[in-house]
């Protein structure tokens, strides 16, 4: 039962903040029609996101994470509802609003990691990842969907009320979990860069002690730097200004792209203790940056009708490969993490991760503004990529030592 409240509540809260992730970067492109301008918002979430991520991660090892999820979800309600019931949405107040919900989800993020492996499940932690994984992509399925038809027919304060529903719905099912909290033996004096520095120095040792960990840690910086942006920003530019197609097909693929997911999360669920996907990880890594070359390069190849079916196929394959690398990977850190120490690691992970990504927004963003032919632009990038994950995992002593490494 505590799984399902678990699995409800997120699922609920994600549903509306996926609608609204969605729409405010089409929105920003279709008023500003530049790539740059995209990236900037973007960039602009994530800089937010970097710096309070080193704090929420302190507060996840410190306070009651339980109750860190229900503020923050009270919180994200009391934001949404406000703007849209006292100030006029304008695409500078839509970015502002986004900025405060993307601090506030910093928090809320490093007390869900973190309390993941301490509620009660029946099952293992592997395979309760996954299946929170099927539920998880299963709203990827319809959500861009139903996103973009709102988007097209309704207005974003409609939008913006609904996703402020759901953040009230998850506090209220979150409030049902059952959890002890247990205290923790950090300081609770006040916030100070000194502190901060001094909260996350066991997390740097721990990382130089833990080879397979830290194996884990520096690869999926590397996949960030490559995919976020790609995800966000590249594939919706490339529909809607390359193509020159509707909104409605980037709901098209992000909805192939759920789709893809949860067959993954499912195929993973059923297979997972007899098939090693650890050690096929760069395998599945190389199939997915091949597709990538092909969805950015076959509609010169074939009949923009047939291209669509080939690519929203191929779109389906890649998201279910991307399952087969995420899930044991993070799995595997919520598995072999110290429990005292899991709210400042995987935030520790998240400075990394979003640290690195505005760099990248901004680079595809200045070739999407500054290159015609993108097409060859991606394709070189993925290429690339192909011969960094090829070194990493079988150059690198570090990458072997994680893929080598025995099933926990």
């Amino acid at each position: 039962m505590n799984f399902l409240i678990y699995l409800i509540s997120s699922a609920t809260s994600l549903i509306g903040s996926q609608m609204q992730s969605i729409i405010i970067p089409i929105y920003i492109l279709n008023i500003t029609n530049s790539g740059m301008q995209m990236s900037k918002a973007a960039t602009s979430f994530l800089v937010i996101r970097l710096l309070v991520t080193p704090f929420s991660g302190i507060l996840a090892d410190r306070f009651n994470r339980k109750h860190i999820m229900i503020i923050s979800d009270i919180c994200s309600f009391l934001v949404v509802g406000g703007f849209v019931s006292f100030i006029s949405l304008t695409p500078d107040t839509i970015i502002f609003m986004q900025c405060i919900l993307v601090a506030i989800s910093a928090v809320f993020s490093s007390a869900s990691s973190a309390i993941f492996s301490e509620l009660t499940f029946k099952g293992s932690i592997e395979r309760c990842n996954s299946v929170y994984g099927s539920m998880i992509n299963f709203t990827y399925i319809f959500t861009p969907v139903v996103a973009l038809s709102l988007y097209n027919f309704t207005s974003l304060k409609f939008i913006f009320t609904l996703n402020a529903v759901t953040f009230l719905l998850s506090a209220c099912l979150e409030s049902l979990l059952a959890y002890t909290f247990q205290e923790r033996k950090l300081s609770r004096s006040n916030f100070s860069l000194k502190e901060l520095t001094t909260s996350y120095t066991p997390v740097i040792n721990y990382l130089m002690a833990k080879r397979e960990i830290l194996g884990v840690f520096s690869f999926a910086v590397l996949l960030n730097f490559f995919y976020n942006p790609v995800l966000v920003i590249f594939i919706p530019y490339f529909i809607l200004k390359v193509l020159n197609l509707e909104n409605t097909y980037v709901g098209y693929f992000e909805s192939l792209w759920g789709g893809g997911l949860l067959l993954g999360s499912l195929l993973l669920v059923k297979y997972i203790k007899r098939y090693n996907f650890r050690s096929k990880i760069a395998l599945f890594l190389i199939g997915q940056l091949t597709i990538f070359v092909f969805f950015f390069t076959g509609n010169n190849l074939m009949p923009l009708n047939i291209y669509l079916v080939a690519a929203g196929l191929l779109t389906v394959i890649c998201a279910l490969l991307n399952t087969f690398v995420n899930t044991p990977l993070f799995s595997y850190l919520h598995i072999v993490v110290d429990s005292h120490i899991k709210g400042r690691f995987f935030s520790f992970l998240q400075i990394f991760l979003q640290g690195i990504t505005p760099l990248s927004y901004m680079l595809l963003g200045l070739i999407l503004d500054r290159f015609t032919n993108i097409s060859i632009a991606i394709s070189l990038t993925s290429i690339v990529y192909i011969i960094a994950i090829f070194l990493y995992f079988h150059r690198s002593p570090i990458g072997r030592s994680y893929l080598l490494s025995n099933e926990t």
